[in-house]
């Protein structure tokens, strides 16, 4: 069996990448309570993926959660976070493919390295 295909090694990688999902998960989470308790304090809007709808006539936004109106600036200040949030992820997760292009490059080597290994052994009759 291929090592690619051996449940094990995918049950094991899995098993990691799940136990690091978690822990990200569980600091998402510590992050986002702390800045909601930080709008809380200081008074300013928030809602959960409630959206702002401008009208372009009267030239406001709304929130679509709580239909108050919300401040033009902050609309923008918040939409400038979201794409600055939103490049950064996508370098990271560029930089995390290039890293594990090369560890799967390592890995195959490793594997063609055992494999040889293996073919040397059953040829000495080991």
């Amino acid at each position: 069996m291929s090592i690619d295909k051996d449940p094990g090694v995918l049950s094991l990688a899995k098993r990691l990448e799940m136990s690091r999902l978690k822990d990200e998960n569980a600091r998402l989470r510590v992050e986002l309570a702390s800045r909601v308790q930080a709008l809380d304090a200081t008074g300013a809007h928030y809602c959960r993926n409630a959206g702002v709808l401008l009208d372009e006539t009267s030239r406001t936004a709304t929130c679509r959660g709580c239909e108050k109106t919300r401040d033009l600036f902050d609309v923008l200040l918040e939409y400038a976070h979201h794409e600055r949030n939103f490049a950064f992820a996508q370098k990271d997760k560029q930089n995390e493919i290039k890293r594990l292009a090369v560890e799967l490059l390592e890995l195959k080597k490793e594997r063609a390295n055992l494999r040889a290994a293996i073919r040397r052994g059953k040829a000495s009759g080991g």
